[in-house]
């Protein structure tokens, strides 16, 4: 329905917001937002499972933006996921 659709739109949105606020800035804590916490924490083992390191980052910049920027979609999607479940879940 437009409603769920409008949730989930203003869902990601903020989402989006507090990803960004929290990625550029290194003063937030995350012991007060856990989906930010759950969010990082996903995309260093997607890294790290994934062989994705300083020493590709110094060789091939672009790789290493790319295949980051593959492994922050996916925990995007992850936590939104997440989130929109426990919002339905709660009604």
């Amino acid at each position: 329905t437009k409603q769920v659709l409008d949730e989930h739109l203003f869902l990601q949105r903020r989402f989006r917001r507090e990803m960004f606020a929290l990625i550029t800035t290194e003063k937030r804590r995350l012991g007060s937002d856990p989906e930010a916490a759950l969010f990082l924490r996903l995309v260093k083992q997607m890294a790290d499972a994934e062989g994705i390191t300083e020493t590709l980052k110094a060789n091939d910049q672009m790789k290493w933006v790319g295949r980051m920027n593959s492994c922050r979609d996916r925990a995007s999607e992850t936590v939104y996921r997440q989130v929109i479940y426990i919002v339905r879940s709660h009604r």
